[in-house]
């Protein structure tokens, strides 16, 4: 985890969590909605309060690469975001 400044295997994101934490002068406010089937129900809600996205992969689960690859291509063709 970044606030722990270490790599960590973290467990799947059961329901929203708002981390803050701080890079020098700038608090950075991250929401990690998770990525499970109820959880994408949210992205849009939190997509609109938000400024910026980062999508996370599992990198070691290689069978749902073309699953992350569709809900990431939706959010970017999403006009609405």
């Amino acid at each position: 985890r970044l606030t722990q400044n270490r790599l960590i295997q973290a467990p799947p994101t059961p329901k929203p969590v708002k981390h803050e934490f701080k890079i020098g002068s700038t608090t950075l406010a991250i929401t990690d909605v998770g990525g499970h089937q109820q959880a994408r129900r949210l992205w849009r809600d939190y997509m609109f309060a938000s400024t910026r996205l980062i999508f996370m992969i599992d990198a070691s689960n290689r069978q749902r690469m073309p699953e992350a690859r569709y809900e990431l291509l939706q959010i970017l063709n999403d006009d609405d975001m």
